[in-house]
């Protein structure tokens, strides 16, 4: 047989890494008690106040869909170039107030073009009339020529 030469475990180097495992947990306790000690959470202050009678003040926060009573609608005759808004959307209106202001300019642009057209159909008709007067004077002119 052979002698083996191993070497004896060392007792006191477990014994040793023990004692400085401990006194790593000791001291991280102490930090952990030191740590949540120094500063304690503030205190909520309470105010009392004297029992009174008065309005309850109630307000209620909530989702859902707000549905309107009546809608309707609304349309022009017209359309154009809008100058003016007078309401908001999903603003209440009554019946005949004004929503917005449609620019006039095209549609006097076109009303002096129809003046203009009734001027000029006007003094075309009284030219044909003035034509007429003049053909039934020399009509009568000729009658008369030839009658003699």
């Amino acid at each position: 047989m052979t002698a083996t030469s191993a070497a004896p475990i060392s007792r006191p180097a477990g014994r040793r890494a023990a004692w400085i495992a401990a006194a790593a947990l000791a001291a991280a306790g102490l930090l952990a008690w030191w740590w949540t000690s120094a500063s304690p959470a503030p205190r909520a202050a309470f105010v009392t106040e004297p029992v009174d009678r008065g309005p309850v003040e109630v307000s209620v926060t909530a989702t859902g869909t707000v549905n309107p009573v009546t809608t309707v609608q609304v349309g022009t005759y017209v359309s154009g170039p809008i100058l003016e808004i007078y309401v908001d959307f999903n603003s209440p209106v009554q019946q005949g107030q004004p929503v917005a202001k449609i620019d006039p300019r095209p549609f006097q642009v076109k009303v002096q073009q129809a003046e203009a057209n009734l001027a000029n159909a006007k003094a075309r008709v009284a030219k044909a009339r003035a034509d007429l007067a003049l053909k039934r004077l020399t009509f009568e002119r000729n009658t008369t020529l030839r009658g003699r």
